[in-house]
């Protein structure tokens, strides 16, 4: 469902006077909370990310939201620093910063295919050593990340090249992303909750809150047999 076709249903339902710049500013709330209430199996995605020489982290995108839980989460590929002489595309091990420190500092610069991941600076970053890693390699993370916001028109970025002139950049209107699309009727009841709290009205806000937990728990039970599914084909279940 698009951008448009919410503000339409939502401004049936609520008779709302709000511009449409305050809608999408409360349709992508709305996106964001359905985002937060849990991981859900379309946030999936493959993250590929490149340790530069010289550095012994890389910072992961803004959408990040959290790694996947499984064997094969975090892969290396294209090649690994050169003394530990491995195969390619071997699997790593995310483990929590205080347990990766550890290893590092009982290594004294390397633990074994070992990374955690930290939150620096308002940026996600995942670690693989606690020095300089002297060649570049690459990682596959699996990770849920977050969808990207609704906008109303294009998006123009510029920034200076490298001889100092100016490059434009312009990034197409996103009218829908996978939180409209596998939950329409669970964004159209938050924002409704959202409009209905701005016109005080609180016996509609209640009203629409409730069918909205409806939605999220038929969706999240759904969504769990999904997962459930799908973790018993990988690992070869019936």
């Amino acid at each position: 469902m698009t951008l448009r076709e919410i503000r339409s249903l939502v401004h049936f339902s609520t008779k709302d006077d709000i511009t449409f710049g305050t809608f999408v500013t409360l349709i992508n709330e709305a996106c964001r909370e359905i985002q937060d209430k849990r991981n859900w199996s379309w946030m999936e995605q493959e993250i590929l990310l490149t340790i530069q020489e010289g550095m012994e982290y890389v910072v992961l995108p803004p959408v990040f939201k959290e790694p996947l839980r499984g064997v094969h989460t975090l892969m290396s590929h294209g090649g690994e620093p050169s003394h530990w002489s491995e195969p390619l595309n071997r699997h790593w091990e995310i483990l929590t910063k205080q347990e990766a420190l550890r290893r590092f500092s009982a290594a004294q610069r390397w633990a074994h295919r070992t990374a955690y991941i930290d939150r620096v600076g308002g940026e996600w970053r995942l670690v693989v050593s606690n020095h300089p890693v002297n060649t570049a390699f690459g990682m596959r993370l699996l990770a849920y990340c977050y969808e990207p916001k609704l906008t109303l028109s294009d998006t123009v970025t510029t920034s200076e090249g490298e001889a100092g002139e100016l490059i434009q950049v312009t990034t197409p209107a996103v009218v829908s992303n996978k939180v409209t699309e596998h939950l329409p009727m669970a964004v159209i009841e938050k924002t409704k909750y959202l409009v209905f709290t701005i016109q005080n009205n609180l016996d509609a806000a209640a009203a629409s809150m409730a069918n909205f937990d409806k939605f999220i728990a038929d969706a999240t039970f759904a969504d769990d047999g999904h997962m459930l599914s799908g973790r018993t084909i990988r690992m070869g279940g019936f």
